[in-house]
This record gives C-alpha cells, structure tokens and sequence, in this order.
C-alpha cells in the first residue's frame, strides 16, 4: 500500500502546484527538434522548464514570465523576457524561432498568423514555426547562447 499512497500524494501535489505532468512528457516528445535547432526558443504564454532541459538551451518567455517574475526584472534579463509587442515584432522581422505554447494558445493567439505554422500539436502543447525557424539546425549558423 506504501507505494500506491506515495503515488497518490505525489499526484495530489502536483495538481494543488499546478503542474502538468503530460506538459512534461510533450516536450520530451519535441525534445528533437528542439535540440538539432540553432533558431532562438520561445515558451509563449507559459513557461515550461522542460523545454530548457530538453533541448539544452534557453528558451525566451515571452508574454507572462509567471514564476519567473523576479528574476525577469534583473540586469541583463531584458532579452529573455518579452512583452505581447516585442513578441509581434519579432514575428515581423522575420527572423526565425521555434516556439512551445499551450495548444488553447496557439488558437487564440496564432491561428491565423501566417508566420507561425503548426508543426506539432501533441496535447496540451503545439510546437510551431515562426518565419521558417523548423528548417534551421545548428550547423546552419552556429548560433549560440545569447539572447535574441
């Protein structure tokens, strides 16, 4: 029974923390194409830590820092926080990014936005491309860790 219980409890806590394991376990699903991309890596919407770990990098948050609230305000965090307009200006620069939000998200906010493609829509998370950011690896370019 000690098992089970030990479940049970770990279940209940991360539904009071809000956490959702199933986020977890898609991003793990994108972990390929996250890692192989030199292009920048947003979380829109939400932040997801999963992202960071499964491809090995930063991910921008953009949008709503959440619980990264206080360390969005420190020096030099600026270019790893934005707001819904530096968000829509990016998209119109045309540069190229790979981005990871909640797939509710992508409907409301994306939909009809033609610089961002769906590539993979695994519940409750869409992985899409902004201005083409899919077909970039980290050979192309030899980007690095810096901020966009």
């Amino acid at each position: 029974h000690a098992p089970a219980v030990v479940l049970l409890l770990f279940t209940l806590l991360l539904e009071i923390a809000g956490a959702d394991p199933n986020v977890h376990r898609t991003a793990y699903s994108f972990r390929n194409r996250l890692a192989e991309s030199n292009v920048p890596l947003i979380c829109y919407g939400d932040y997801f830590q999963s992202v960071n770990f499964y491809s090995g990098r930063r991910a921008v948050v953009a949008n709503d820092p959440g619980e990264q609230t206080f360390g969005s305000r420190l020096a030099g965090a600026e270019g790893w926080f934005w707001d819904e307009l530096r968000m829509r200006d990016f998209i119109a620069s045309g540069s190229p990014a790979l981005v990871v939000m909640k797939s509710h998200t992508f409907l409301e906010s994306f939909q009809h936005t033609p610089q961002v493609q769906l590539i993979d829509r695994s519940a409750p998370l869409v992985l899409a491309s902004i201005n083409g950011g899919v077909n970039r690896t980290r050979g192309e370019t030899g980007m690095g860790r810096e901020a966009p």
